[in-house]
């Protein structure tokens, strides 16, 4: 498989967070946040491995911000720290993103795997909010014509 069959497999693990209102992908950024919850998904990095004999092998470092409110309120970081347990609940449920991939998974210790509640910037405008980062691992038929 490749990210276009996976992203949107894992922004519907997202979406069925209860409470989320939007979550938005590399394919469809808005200029600007009009729905809250939201999440935005993006790629931050990866490696690749292939050969002429075997499959190919990609990680993925994904990072997703979710974005609580407009502005810094006590309700908005209480309701984050329920909606980061929930989301942790739906990425084990769905675990290989229905097959699409190996797997998708916080990232290993020491690294943080969430920050916040916390101020998160999207465009020009403040919010509430947090990111999770994630590790997607899939294995990939690549196909090289000469």
């Amino acid at each position: 498989m490749s990210i276009d069959n996976w992203m949107p497999r894992l922004a519907r693990v997202f979406q069925e967070v209860r409470g989320m209102q939007k979550v938005y992908t590399f394919e469809n950024l808005p200029g600007s946040l009009a729905a809250f919850p939201a999440t935005v998904i993006m790629p931050t990095g990866g490696s690749q491995e292939y050969s002429a004999g075997g499959p190919g092998l990609a990680w993925h470092d994904v990072q997703a911000n979710v974005y609580m409110a407009s502005q810094t309120l006590p309700e908005a970081m209480a309701n984050g720290i329920r909606m980061l347990v929930e989301i942790r609940n739906r990425l084990a449920a769905h675990v290989t993103l229905d097959g699409s991939v190996n797997y998708v998974l916080p990232v290993a210790p020491p690294a943080l795997w969430y920050e916040g509640p916390g101020q998160l910037a999207f465009g020009d405008k403040v919010h509430t909010g947090f990111i999770l980062r994630l590790t997607v691992k899939e294995t990939e038929a690549i196909t090289v014509s000469a």
